[in-house]
């Protein structure tokens, strides 16, 4: 509780009227509505905690559970090329 009294003027500036969670001291994600929090962890099989982790980039997470969250979230592999190896592709591409 102390953690969210502590980011209370932050929140209420930057997400007015939206759900948040918290573990511990620490801020794990903030959605309109309290579904969503837990939408993503119910689709890809793992805990709010663990999907706060994969936000978070750490490296105690598997690359198998951050690639379930990107593609359930919606993520296409066109998303994860670099835009210059597409451009370069198409470029390279014979005209039919």
């Amino acid at each position: 509780m102390r953690a969210f009294e502590r980011d209370l003027t932050w929140l209420w500036a930057e997400h007015p009227g939206q759900w948040v969670t918290y573990r511990g001291e620490h801020l794990l994600n903030f959605a309109a509505h309290q579904h969503e929090l837990y939408y993503l962890a119910e689709r890809i099989g793992a805990s709010q905690s663990r999907v706060a982790k994969i936000e978070a980039a750490s490296n105690k997470v598997s690359l198998d559970l951050m690639l379930r969250g990107f593609f359930s979230a919606g993520g296409r592999l066109t998303d994860l090329i670099p835009p210059w190896i597409v451009s370069e592709s198409k470029a390279a591409r014979p005209r039919r």
